[in-house]
């Protein structure tokens, strides 16, 4: 079949050169059409769609747009608008005006980057890829436990099991660590107690505060007299949860008689065995040393001789026998 121009038979040399010039035709459009994606993680050009070059591990669009150098911003409202075409950047990529030109520019391999992971206080690492890998830097006063930020000395709770244990960077940054034993818990209503945190996540209320005692639930002031024993003390050098006995000796009460002289045995009793030196007690009574007895007086009170009865007076003794003068 021959070649016609408008309606004419061509020679065989003009043929050839009509099919030579739709063929370059047909290459030049397909030289000049758009590539129908733009690809990420390259590594060399070749990578890259057919126009497309491979930059910082991102094929982008040849065209050169020139920048002031440093107005990076400019780069980016590129990228928006989409005059530069390039694939989705990583967060470990940006759009920079490099040398007058922008460029997609990769992070430092090992740089901080948004992971994506929703936590404010976890970073990703920038590969050699320009990928952010997820979850690998934990901020210093920050931990992350049960998914979730907890800024360094947040208790794990409220509830008194949980006061002892809270956010400790130092120790872990995964996981609750037990507080010190500096650290004060919920009170236990008694007052001489010392709440404090044992170190392993428990509160306890055993120590006692200094010159205290807690003898049957009840705080006692060092050198505080057992009300019902006087010869009994609180000495928390002796013994924090009992009475101890005072020293034998120290003045207590066993009656009412002034001639006694009441004193503690050493041993938490209060003893009367002891008289003063200047009395008698005879049949329950207190005698002045000297008085005579009102129903005999050639008898008296003499404590050198015997202090618990009458004793006779001396031979000569003056006496009342009768009423005569």
């Amino acid at each position: 079949m021959g070649v016609f121009w408008r309606g004419k038979a061509l020679q065989s040399g003009w043929t050839g050169w009509l099919a030579a010039v739709a063929g370059g035709l047909l290459s030049l459009a397909a030289a000049c059409s758009s590539p129908t994606e733009v690809t990420s993680g390259c590594k060399v050009t070749s990578d890259c769609p057919n126009g497309f070059v491979c930059q910082s591990a991102v094929c982008i669009d040849p065209n050169v747009f020139s920048c002031n150098t440093g107005d990076n911003a400019y780069c980016e409202g590129l990228l928006v608008s989409g005059q530069w075409k390039t694939a989705d950047l990583t967060t470990c990529q940006s759009a920079q005006c490099v040398s007058g030109s922008c460029q997609v520019v990769a992070a430092q391999t090992g740089s901080n980057c948004d992971d994506g992971d929703g936590l404010a206080c976890t970073s990703g690492s920038c590969t050699a890829e320009a990928v952010c890998s997820a979850g690998t830097s934990i901020a210093a006063d920050r931990c992350v436990i049960a998914g979730a930020c907890v800024a360094s000395g947040t208790a794990k709770g409220t509830a008194a099991a949980d006061l002892c244990w809270h956010c400790d960077p130092d120790k872990s940054q995964t996981d609750w660590s037990p507080k010190a034993t500096t650290a004060t818990c919920p009170d236990d209503g008694i007052a001489c107690t010392e709440d404090r945190c044992d170190g392993a996540g428990s509160c306890k209320h055993a120590t006692l505060q200094a010159n205290t005692c807690l003898i049957d639930g009840t705080c006692m002031a060092a050198g505080t007299l057992r009300s019902s024993n006087s010869c009994e003390s609180c000495q928390p050098d002796q013994a924090k949860t009992t009475w101890t006995a005072v020293s034998a000796g120290t003045s207590c009460k066993v009656d009412d008689l002034a001639c006694t002289l009441d004193a503690c045995d050493g041993k938490g009793s209060c003893k009367a065995d002891t008289l003063a030196s200047d009395s008698c007690l005879i049949a329950g009574s207190c005698i002045a040393a000297g008085t005579k007895d009102p129903a005999n007086p050639c008898t008296a009170c003499q404590p050198d001789q015997l202090a618990t009865v009458w004793t006779p007076l001396s031979a000569g003794a003056t006496c009342t026998a009768d009423d005569l003068p």
